[in-house]
């Protein structure tokens, strides 16, 4: 794709706020660069052929890190999980439904590799490995 094609240049309002358009928006709606400050270099030279690509593709004027975040100070507070912009208060992960879920199952998958090692089952790898190994292998049915 090349860098004058709108698909594959990033929409500043999806990024930096919300996109009404949704799928008829005619930019790039990507989740994975959500957050992201570096941009993509192939993009730069108009090379990036990656659709799902989770560098930006939007030439960054400013780091929204430093940029205090304007939903932060409105009563309902900021609700965006993957929001760049500079936060004060500690985000609430109960705002994010994914967030939990995520560091519930991390946490189960931690405690049964603990498990297993006050057991004596002879482990040579972490709870990374556990977790790649539970997707890998076939679902048994008893």
């Amino acid at each position: 794709m090349e860098k004058g094609d709108k698909k594959n240049n990033d929409c500043y309002f999806y990024y930096y706020s919300t996109c009404m358009k949704g799928d008829k928006c005619p930019f790039r709606h990507e989740p994975q660069a959500l957050g992201c400050e570096m941009v993509c270099s192939f993009w730069q030279s108009g090379k990036c052929e990656n659709d799902h690509c989770t560098l930006r593709h939007m030439e960054l004027k400013k780091n929204r890190k430093a940029i205090p975040c304007y939903w932060e100070k409105q009563p309902t507070g900021c609700r965006k999980p993957y929001c760049a912009f500079l936060h004060t208060k500690p985000r609430d992960p109960t705002q994010d439904p994914g967030a939990i879920a995520m560091a519930a199952n991390t946490m189960a998958i931690e405690n049964s590799f603990r498990m297993n090692q006050m057991a004596g089952v002879a482990l040579t790898a972490g709870p990374e490995a556990a977790l790649r190994q539970r997707y890998d292998q076939p679902l048994r049915m008893n």
